[in-house]
């Protein structure tokens, strides 16, 4: 049975990057627009090896008083942790081989973690990350740890029960608290206002899933096409990803005060992952611009790619498999806060000292 749900919306907002288009649907107020229908359907993943648990096979609304989340300490896989991140994506088990989108030449193989698990971005990019900046995951968990930055899950209504379909479940990137967070649930984090559409609106949320579910105290989101997430590991520099076809799930314990065991499974293309590591060698003063240092970094990554984004198999693999573990406690939604600007690519096309072209 398909579940049919009218909110009031604007125009879809649409917001372009590249060649890709993302299409999100908020809640506002009537006449706005017109009326738009959101389809839910009772998820099942129909995928092997590692995935989240199924959705509810029939409605059972929240019906409590919803609950906030904030990450208060997120996991990279460091060392071989990374085999136990994420989920599979590509619906395929590959053991050091081929998998089902062919891998650049110069390879050394797609290998799966856990029960068909992708994750090279935890396998690959992680440990250069962790000898780059002397101690990734450290460095980005004590910025949270002393305010800087979370993310936050809005479970609307979220109550007692161990079942519920669908849920609307919102999603902010966190601002700088001024102060370490207590996580006692009283924690009022500032939302950055890039998170939302209407910066005076803070149910405006760009990530609105009206259709995630809890299964069994496992919240699950909704299949959402991109997801941008920012780690700072300081207080100017951050990993910027953008990533696609993400998935993300959460134990969420039965006082409903925090959640423990997230994981969130998605991809990211080269270029992409290219825009978020450069500007940190950038920073450190790596000579990164070098045309010929500039390509023979892309070409690690691209001998790293080991999914497809769209069409899962034929064709060359174009994006690297993306895991991260965390931990969340509860949280208060505070006040709007202005985002810092984006730092691009410093070796792209039209920049000073950009290789002439990557």
């Amino acid at each position: 049975m398909r579940y049919l749900f009218l909110f009031f919306v604007a125009a879809p907002a649409l917001m372009t990057t590249g060649c890709e288009s993302r299409v999100s649907l908020v809640n506002t107020t009537a006449g706005a627009g017109g009326a738009t229908p959101i389809v839910c359907e009772p998820h099942t993943w129909g995928r092997t090896g590692e995935q989240p648990p199924d959705g509810p096979s029939a409605e059972r609304l929240p019906d409590g008083r919803g609950l906030t989340l904030a990450i208060s300490e997120l996991d990279f896989g460091v060392d071989s942790g990374w085999q136990a991140l994420g989920f599979n994506l590509d619906d395929h088990v590959t053991d050091s081989g081929e998998g089902p989108c062919a891998p650049l030449s110069g390879s050394t193989g797609q290998q799966d973690g856990q029960n068909g698990i992708d994750n090279a971005f935890g396998h690959h990019v992680v440990p250069m990350l962790e000898t780059m900046l002397d101690g990734f995951q450290e460095r980005v968990n004590l910025e949270i740890e002393a305010g800087r930055f979370s993310y936050l899950f809005a479970i609307e209504a979220l109550g007692e029960e161990s079942r519920y379909y669908p849920v609307v479940t919102r999603l902010y990137q966190g601002a700088d608290l001024g102060e370490a967070p207590d996580f006692d649930g009283k924690d009022n984090w500032p939302i950055r206002g890039d998170s939302l559409l209407n910066p005076s609106d803070i149910e405006s949320a760009k990530n609105t899933l009206h259709c995630s579910y809890l299964s069994d105290d496992v919240w699950v989101s909704e299949p959402m096409p991109a997801l941008d997430i920012e780690l700072r590991i300081d207080e100017t520099n951050a990993l910027a990803l953008h990533l696609r076809e993400v998935v993300v799930s959460m134990d969420i314990d039965a006082n409903r005060k925090s959640a423990s065991g997230g994981r969130l499974g998605g991809m990211i293309t080269v270029d992409d992952l290219a825009d978020a590591i450069v500007p940190i060698m950038d920073a450190l003063g790596e000579d990164i611009c070098d045309a010929k240092i500039y390509e023979d970094f892309l070409d690690e990554l691209r001998q790293a790619a080991d999914v497809r984004i769209g069409a899962k198999s034929g064709g060359s693999c174009n994006a690297l498999s993306v895991g991260l573990g965390f931990n969340a406690k509860s949280a208060r939604l505070g006040s709007v806060a202005l985002a810092p600007p984006p730092k691009p690519n410093p070796c792209t096309e039209g920049a000073t000292g950009s290789p002439s072209g990557p």
